[in-house]
């Protein structure tokens, strides 16, 4: 199984992932395949703070429709006719053909020694995109994104041939966290570069990311006399 890409900007509403799933187990023929994507349910749910008062977990936000998968159609996806998909309760999607369906004249889905062009079923992934917004104001680019991280390998799925199951690794599907510019600045008059020098600290940070600031040297307010420019902290958002 493979993640074949992430479109972020091709649809409105959804993130879209395509997939590919190649039965390469010689001889034999897969009933069924669970396409696990609990994981990432639960990580929409942790790394969204603004997802907190409304849902409770991952499997509420599954509840709730942060995910559409369909098969696609032919030519695209050779393994398509007579086959369903069943969105689990944790997010995992079943798949499986429907028995008795035109007196069992559904696509066979073959080993590729056994039949190279039955092999193979794509699927599309949409995640909507309103349980990825940070702050309400409606998906952008600065809010969570989804992608692969090649440096975490986890099971993606697992194909089932009778009493056979046969599970496969793929990169880890995470939540990506937006980056955000960070100006360092005041609403103190004496507060200016003639005072304080440059601050360090400026810049594009990961959304959440602490920040540490410091200026090259202490301002003076010349109306206080004694007072002192202290910087508490500094919040990404």
């Amino acid at each position: 199984m493979e993640w074949l890409g992430w479109g972020h900007l091709n649809s409105p509403n959804t993130v879209i992932g395509s997939v590919e799933i190649i039965n390469d187990n010689n001889g034999a023929i897969y009933d069924s395949y669970q396409v696990k994507l609990a994981d990432l349910a639960n990580q929409i749910f942790s790394n969204n703070p603004a997802l907190h008062g409304t849902y409770s977990s991952g499997a509420d936000l599954v509840a709730n429709g942060v995910f559409i998968y369909g098969i696609d159609s032919k030519p695209s996806s050779e393994v398509r006719m007579g086959w369903r998909t069943n969105l689990q309760a944790n997010g995992d999607i079943h798949l499986t053909h429907v028995n008795g369906y035109i007196d069992d004249d559904y696509d066979g889905w073959h080993a590729t020694q056994q039949n190279p062009e039955q092999d193979m079923q794509r699927g599309t992934l949409g995640v909507k995109k309103t349980f990825l917004d940070l702050d309400g104001d409606g998906w952008t680019t600065n809010d969570l994104r989804i992608g692969n991280d090649t440096n975490q390998i986890v099971a993606g799925g697992a194909g089932i041939a009778g009493i056979d199951t046969f599970y496969d690794t793929i990169p880890r599907i995470v939540v990506i966290f937006p980056e955000r510019e960070v100006a360092i600045s005041s609403s103190h008059a004496w507060f200016g570069t003639n005072a304080v020098g440059n601050p360090a600290g400026a810049g594009v940070y990961m959304y959440g990311s602490a920040v540490t600031v410091s200026v090259d040297r202490i301002a003076v307010d010349p109306g206080n006399p004694g007072r002192r420019l202290r910087v508490s902290g500094v919040r990404v958002e």
